[in-house]
Formats: structure tokens, C-alpha cells, sequence
């Protein structure tokens, strides 16, 4: 404490205070340090959830291989359906997980898609909804994600050769995709154009909820992220399934020129040369 002794004897007292542009100055400095550490901590929190979303599709990439590994080296199927329902995506197999219909999109409740996941032909092999449910998923969905078209999934008319059904036949296993994270529930596997003639055309929407990127898993067992970088991709992936088919009623969008995205994506998903 501070004070002067006057000649009666008493002491008086000098209050500290900030002065207003002190104050400011202050506030300033708070603010800036705000600024710089939300961002940051936002960063964090998906890099946490990101990594959560990368467990998720391991174990389900171990599951799916421990289910080859029981079934003479055949995948599961990649569709969605059960013979018992009697809606199986192929004859006779049952898809990776069920489904509650028969609206598209989904609009199923959460004790049915709960119920989906249990019935799936992969299940028995995880044991646990789960890891079915990526932490950025869209509200009222369960499971975000799906297998992708070529891991024994949709093929109608069993015509399409780069449909495999084997393991074995898969060549470059570490560069080819099985599961991806949507986002929200899917009413198939998940599918994209291989003929040439659509070769800059998206069929369904991609995600980027991970720091404008998604998530993969591989037919080693692996997971990947992947970040976007063009254009047409980010503004595709900022679609809910809904909204893309409100725009793209036909399953046909544009992705621009060169979109390298998509032809990385193509190339995990069919093991071809895009271009």
C-alpha cells in the first residue's frame, strides 16, 4: 500500500485502477488470444473424432476380413438386405448389414437401423453397433458408413466384371477400397461411375466432415484419410444425400474437369487407370 503522511498525521490511501484504454488494451490482448485458440482447439477436437473415425473403419476392415477368412476367402456382400426380410441385395446373401425401408432416402427410426446392424451378415464379426457410427454423423443416422460397389456390392444382372466377389482376386490390395464414411445411412453400397463415357461424373455424393476429407479402409485392413482439394468435390461433399438428389435426380453430377478427387477416388474404388 502506498500513502503520504500529512501534517495531521493521517495517512491517505492511493487506489490502483486500470484506466479505460488500459482496459482495452487488455480486452484486446483476450480477444486476439481467443482468436488464435479456438481455431485450434477446433482442430483438435477433429483430429480427436477423426481418429475415433479411423478406429471405427479398422476394426470393421479386420471384421470384414476375419468374415473372408470363415467363408472360403468370399467377401460379404457389400448390399444391404437380409434373405429373412426378403429383401436380400443379391440371391441368397445376405448383405453386410440390414435394411428397414422402403423410403429413399432412408427416414428409418434409430431402434430400426440399431436392429439393421445386428441382423447384417457382418455382425457376428463385430459385436459392437458402435463402429458403425462415425462421430460426424449426420443427426438420425446410425450407421455412416458403406461398402463400396466393387467389394461384392451392387450388380445388377451380376454383369459388371470389376465386381469381385473373392478376396484373392483383388489385386494391389493395400490400394483398394472397401468401406468409406458417408456420413449418413446408405440404401446400398456405395457407388461410382467406370465407364469412360462418365469418367467426370460423380454418381453418389462423397463426404469432407474431416477437415474437407473423409475416411477410408482397405482390403489389408488399413485406414486412410484423404483430404479434398478440388472445387467441385468440396462444394459436392457439403450435400446431404437429400439435398444431392433433390439437385441430381438422375445419380449424375458434374465434377468439373480434372477432377483428380475423383479420378484418386475411382481408382481406390475399381483398381483402374482414371485417367
Amino acid at each position: 500500500m502506498y500513502g503520504s503522511f500529512h501534517q495531521t498525521g493521517r495517512t491517505t490511501v492511493r487506489r490502483a485502477a486500470f484506466t479505460l484504454i488500459e482496459l482495452l488494451v487488455v480486452i484486446s490482448i483476450i480477444a486476439v488470444l481467443i482468436s488464435i485458440l479456438l481455431p485450434v482447439m477446433g482442430e483438435a477436437r477433429e483430429m480427436g473424432k477423426r481418429s475415433v473415425c479411423l478406429h471405427n473403419l479398422s476394426q470393421l476392415g479386420a471384421s470384414w476380413n476375419m468374415y473372408a477368412d470363415s467363408n472360403d476367402d468370399r467377401m460379404v456382400n457389400g448390399g444391404t438386405g437380409t434373405v429373412a426380410a426378403g429383401n436380400p441385395p443379391a440371391p441368397g446373401e445376405d448383405g453386410w448389414v440390414g435394411w428397414t425401408g422402403p423410403t429413399f432416402p432412408p427416414d428409418s427410426t434409430v431402434p430400426e437401423q440399431l436392429r439393421d446392424i445386428e441382423i447384417g451378415a457382418l455382425f457376428p464379426y463385430t459385436q459392437t453397433v458402435e463402429l458403425y457410427q462415425c462421430p460426424n454423423f449426420i443427426p438420425g443416422s446410425v450407421r455412416t458408413y458403406a461398402i463400396v460397389d466393387s467389394m461384392n456390392g451392387y450388380n445388377p444382372g451380376g454383369n459388371n466384371p470389376l465386381v469381385e466377389k473373392v478376396r484373392t482376386r483383388v489385386l494391389n490390395p493395400a490400394e483398394r477400397i472397401v468401406f468409406t464414411d458417408t456420413g449418413e445411412q446408405t440404401y446400398a453400397s456405395w457407388t461410382c461411375f467406370h465407364s469412360p463415357q462418365n469418367l467426370d461424373f460423380w454418381m453418389e455424393p462423397i463426404t469432407a466432415r474431416h477437415s474437407k476429407g473423409t475416411t477410408f479402409s482397405f482390403v489389408d485392413g488399413h485406414a486412410e484419410y484423404w483430404k479434398w482439394r478440388h472445387k467441385n468435390t468440396l462444394w459436392i461433399s457439403s450435400l446431404t444425400l437429400e439435398e444431392y438428389l433433390l439437385i441430381f435426380g438422375d445419380w449424375r453430377a458434374s465434377a468439373g474437369k480434372n477432377n483428380t478427387d475423383l479420378y484418386r477416388l475411382k481408382r481406390g474404388v475399381w483398381g483402374m487407370p482414371f485417367p
